[in-house]
């Protein structure tokens, strides 16, 4: 009579499933206990990667840990004005996500790391030092969506220097389009 716990434990201890059973006294005495059988958790299957993570495996992108912003790992690798990089990341589709962006410059600004010195080349051909996060491969300054004061102006910062400028968004001033997604849209 009463409730009673019934353990099964593998042979050597490591995995076990715990159930309770009742137990009825009356007309009818009943008692059915069925365990089902111990999965050993050990040898379970992994769960499969999701596509943010496959592709940060391929490196294709990065995920800044401070602000949770989903960046590409390499710029379009060209001089495109503003207009072509801003459609240039907005056709991006990348781990199955089709909202890729032009950063802010704010964003930008949070990439640029004097102390980190990854060699590459620059938009002239030339040996260049890139002071960015995330081991990032750029070819050049990077646009922003930012507008300029000036109408007409976007912002471009380049993660060699740390410097910004302005920059005609009709120009093609060696500037680059490097994505970034938020990863709640």
């Amino acid at each position: 009579m009463g409730q009673h716990k019934v353990v099964a434990v593998t042979l050597d201890g490591k995995d076990k499933v715990t159930t309770n059973a009742e137990a009825k006294a009356g007309e009818q005495t009943l008692v059915s206990i069925a365990l089902q059988p111990v999965r050993n958790e050990r040898t379970k299957k992994p769960p499969e990667p999701s596509k943010d993570e496959q592709a940060a495996a391929l490196g294709q992108l990065w995920t800044d840990p401070k602000s949770q912003l989903m960046w590409t790992v390499k710029d379009n690798g060209r001089n495109v004005n503003w207009k072509q990089a801003s459609d240039y990341c907005g056709a991006m589709t990348l781990a199955g996500h089709a909202d890729w962006r032009l950063p802010s410059i704010d964003e930008l600004r949070t990439l640029y790391d004097p102390t980190i010195n990854i060699p590459g080349i620059g938009e002239t051909g030339g040996p260049v030092s890139w002071h960015v996060r995330g081991n990032l491969r750029l070819t050049g300054w990077q646009w922003s969506r930012s507008q300029a004061d000036v109408s007409g102006e976007a912002w471009g910062l380049s993660l060699a220097s740390g410097r910004q400028l302005t920059g005609r968004v009709a120009d093609n001033l060696g500037n680059r389009a490097l994505c970034v997604r938020h990863p709640d849209n």
